[in-house]
């Protein structure tokens, strides 16, 4: 059981991964389907809508074409509506569309996730629903939460509209004026089921990390 509707933030410049280019469109692994499209089927699996948020350029096209058909009807891609703007903006647009608003938990992935599992959100949503006194659930990850890996009530996404018309640009501002449960993974879980990409010598840790997995 999950949220009833992810939200993948896509939305980031990659600045750090060049010359790499788009961390996103990286493939997960040598003749693999790129990183995006694993945390996309992944959201997919386990929300019974999935919203992809988005900057300008060949992420959909790209991506569209290596996620299982049977998840077609789920995505809508939304292009960020002030692009390269931070998460928060991102967040707060889509949250203002009436699937977000309706909804009970809106799950949050960071498009970034190469070694993310369906357990993860899984485990933000419980914690969210075990309190009834909590506006969300972030993962931690050394030591700090990470609000991309989350769930949400709808307290919470009203309170990131309100921020973004307010003027402020910070997501971590935000949550931190809000109940949020941190959520610590199980002892001996692998780091990369939340650790991010975000430069070269990242994604040749995970590389070499996803290599040495599969052959143990």
């Amino acid at each position: 059981m999950g949220p009833d509707i992810c939200v993948v933030v896509a939305g980031g410049q990659s600045r750090r991964m060049q010359p790499l280019g788009d961390k996103l469109l990286l493939p997960r692994a040598p003749l693999s389907p790129p990183i995006l499209a694993h945390v996309v089927t992944v959201a997919a699996s386990l929300c019974d809508f999935v919203i992809v948020a988005h900057a300008p350029g060949p992420v959909r096209d790209v991506v569209s074409r290596h996620l299982p058909v049977s998840c077609a009807n789920k995505i809508d891609w939304q292009l960020d509506a002030v692009p390269w703007s931070g998460p928060l903006t991102a967040l707060a647009h889509v949250f203002t569309s009436v699937r977000v608003q309706t909804a009970n938990t809106v799950g949050v992935l960071a498009g970034d996730l190469p070694g993310i599992t369906t357990d993860v959100l899984q485990q933000c949503h419980a914690a969210l629903a075990a309190s009834e006194a909590a506006d969300g659930a972030a993962l931690l990850r050394d030591g700090r939460m990470q609000p991309l890996i989350a769930c949400y009530r709808h307290r919470a996404v009203a309170a990131v509209v309100d921020a973004v018309a307010a003027g402020q640009v910070r997501l971590m501002g935000v949550l931190d004026r809000l109940h949020v449960i941190p959520v610590a993974l199980a002892d001996g879980t692998p780091e990369w089921r939340i650790r991010p990409v975000h430069t070269p010598e990242d994604y040749e840790a995970w590389l070499a990390w996803r290599a040495a997995f599969e052959t143990s």
